[in-house]
This record gives C-alpha cells, sequence and structure tokens, in this order.
C-alpha cells in the first residue's frame, strides 16, 4: 500500500511537471526569450530539473521528453529564424533535451553519492563547478571577441565561397562566370589586409575584455560560493547540479544543430565560424546567464518544496 501511494506521488509529480514544461515552452515570451535571432534565454530547463530533483531518476527521460516536444510545437507555432525552425525536426527538438535530463539526473546522484562516501564532498564539487564555470567564461569571451573581430573577414571569405560555388555549378554564362572570377581576385587582394586587420583588433580588445570575464568569473563564482557558504548538503547539490545541468543543455542543443542542420547553424553564425567557438561564446553568454537565473529562481523553489515535503 505504502508503495501504491509513492508510486501515485511520483505519477502525480511527473504530470504537474510536463504539464508546467508544456505550458512555459508553448506560451510566448515565458520559457524562450528571445534576445536576438537565433538566440533566445531558454527558462523551460528550470521545471525539468526541479523535477529531476524530486522524481526518481526513470522519470528523468520522460521530463526531456515533454521538453522536446514542447520545443518542437513552439517552433512550429512561433520560429522565424533558420536556428529555430530548425527544431520542428524532432531529432533536434528532442534528442539534446532528453539527453541533458538524464545527464542531469546523473549529475545528481554522483554529487549526492560523493557526499556520501568523501570527506572533503563540498569543497570537490565547489572546485568542479568553480573550473568549468571559470574555463567556459575566459574561453568564451575570446571565442566572442574572436568571432567579433573577424566578422568582417569571415563575411568576405563567405562570399567568396558563395561566388567559387556558383562557377563550380556550371550553370553562370560566360559574362557572370568572369565577373565572378574578378570579384574572387578583388577579395583574394583585400584578404591578407582584412586579416591583420582583424588580428590586430583582436589583441587590442582581448586585452580590455580578458580581465573583465576574470571579473564576471569571480563574481560568479562568489555568488555561486553564497549559496553553499553554509555546509548544508542540499545547499551545495541543488545549485551545482543546475549550473553544470544547464551548461550541458545549452551545448548539447548547439551540437544538435550544428551535427543535423549546419544550413540553420551556418545562417546563424556565418559560414567560417567555427563551431567549437561558437559553442564556447554562446556557453558563456548565454548558458552562464541562463544558470545562473536557474539557481536563483530553481534553488528556493526546490528546497522549500523538499521542506513542505518532510512537514507532510
Amino acid at each position: 500500500m505504502k508503495n501504491r501511494k509513492a508510486d501515485l506521488r511520483q505519477m502525480t509529480l511527473l504530470s504537474v511537471f510536463s504539464a508546467i514544461i508544456l505550458l512555459m515552452s508553448l506560451v510566448p515570451q515565458i520559457g524562450f526569450i528571445t534576445i536576438m535571432p537565433g538566440v533566445s534565454l531558454t527558462l523551460v530547463h528550470i521545471p525539468v530539473l526541479i523535477g529531476i530533483f524530486l522524481l526518481e531518476r526513470k522519470y528523468s527521460w520522460f521530463l526531456g521528453l515533454m521538453y522536446g516536444i514542447g520545443s518542437m510545437l513552439a517552433a512550429f507555432l512561433y520560429a522565424t529564424t533558420p536556428f529555430d525552425l530548425a527544431f520542428q525536426y524532432p531529432w533536434i527538438a528532442i534528442i539534446p533535451r532528453v539527453l541533458f535530463a538524464i545527464a542531469a539526473a546523473y549529475i545528481f546522484e554522483g554529487f549526492k553519492w560523493i557526499f556520501k562516501n568523501v570527506k572533503q564532498a563540498q569543497t570537490i564539487i565547489y572546485g568542479v563547478v568553480a573550473f568549468i564555470s571559470i574555463f567556459a567564461i575566459f574561453f568564451g569571451a575570446r571565442a566572442i571577441v574572436h568571432n567579433y573581430a573577424f566578422s568582417d573577414y569571415n563575411s568576405e571569405q563567405g562570399r567568396r565561397s558563395e561566388l567559387q560555388a556558383e562557377i563550380d555549378s556550371g550553370q553562370l554564362d560566360a559574362i557572370d562566370e568572369a565577373l565572378n572570377e574578378l570579384q574572387i581576385i578583388l577579395i583574394d587582394s583585400q584578404a591578407e589586409v582584412l586579416y591583420d586587420d582583424a588580428l590586430s583588433s583582436e589583441t587590442s580588445i582581448n586585452s580590455v575584455v580578458m580581465p573583465i570575464s576574470l571579473l564576471v568569473a569571480a563574481v560568479f563564482i562568489t555568488l555561486y560560493f553564497a549559496f553553499i557558504k553554509k555546509g548544508k548538503e542540499t545547499e551545495t547539490i541543488y545549485p551545482s547540479v543546475i549550473i553544470l545541468g544547464t551548461l550541458s543543455h545549452t551545448i548539447l542543443v548547439l551540437l544538435t544543430v550544428a551535427l543535423f542542420s549546419p544550413s540553420a547553424f551556418t545562417a546563424t553564425f556565418g559560414d567560417n565560424a567555427g563551431v567549437i567557438q561558437i559553442v564556447y561564446a554562446i556557453a558563456a553568454a548565454n548558458g552562464l546567464i541562463e544558470a545562473l537565473a536557474a539557481v536563483l529562481v530553481g534553488t528556493p523553489i526546490i528546497i522549500g518544496l523538499q521542506q513542505l515535503a518532510k512537514k507532510n
């Protein structure tokens, strides 16, 4: 009888979280807040993470599935950019969300195991989260600066590739082919100057941005430490899983789009934008903002729900 009540409670919670996930996915500017074309501040993952904390691990994949289905339906309803339209394909909308939910569940279980079996558990978990966060911020800032500094050069190289592709297609007449070849020659003649200018600009901007990125990393880690300074297990595990889970979600989504829909990826971020650099940049700029928002919103909710469950 006791097991039956527990299962009923689990299924009820699963239904509630599934409904919240779908609601946040489908109502505009609630679960996915558009910042710029192709880039959104995602908040739908917060109820997924809270559900993972409260439910048994075997239900995590279903929360990810609901998240993926909601994302796919939202793409059919509201998507306008090539990147957003790519989520109309179930393998792009659903696979990374299911993997994210499973990964977050295992991170949660792993951290709980560390607390039970390792004496310096809190220090180890804090060190892991701090290292990953600083790594993402530092290299993400470098990637952002590189993409900005080389934007003109990459744009011209992308145009050169398009012109060459038109020539290789064999569909141009002699005059148009000659014009394309002339434009390619002009682009090549300016390439070295554009590259040197981009390299100089990158060095100059990095001298300002790198110290700022270290300051941002220090602030982020300080805020994270504020959640765990009391030394309680929950106040360490919950924000830690939220941070790592959110970053893993950002990376999985970007890599899935780059793998299954490279045209949507390049249409949004440029033909010559390196996939790894883009992942670094968005993980630092977007992923960490989502992580911080999720920590601020999700941690108090999950702690409150856990305390309420103990009272009942």
